[in-house]
């Protein structure tokens, strides 16, 4: 599945005391959906240099019909990162090259 990134929140605390940040999409097939994000968890990392309004993202997975898995490997089809000190090593390691 594709997905356009088209909103990302401030960071916010849950009810157990952990923070999260919700991520929506606009996917492929012209729905919604959303993400929550942990950034203390492992998944983060695969997540943090492509969150940017507008980036279009591949290879997501569904919880259901309206949430995004976040533990999928998303690959950046089309925007930017964050930084633009990436290595060609480092965007290796984060497999944005297939």
């Amino acid at each position: 599945m594709k997905g356009e990134i088209i909103k990302i929140e401030k960071e916010k605390r849950s009810r157990n005391g952990g923070k999260y940040i919700r991520v929506h999409f606009k996917l492929e097939n012209g729905k919604w959906a959303k993400m929550d994000l942990v950034p203390s968890f492992r998944n983060f990392a695969r997540w943090k240099e492509i969150l940017v309004v507008g980036n279009l993202v591949g290879n997501l997975r569904m919880k259901d019909e309206i949430t995004v898995d976040a533990d999928s490997w998303p690959k950046l089809l089309f925007g930017k990162f964050k930084r633009s000190d990436l290595s060609i090593k480092k965007l290796a390691e984060l497999k944005v090259f297939g």
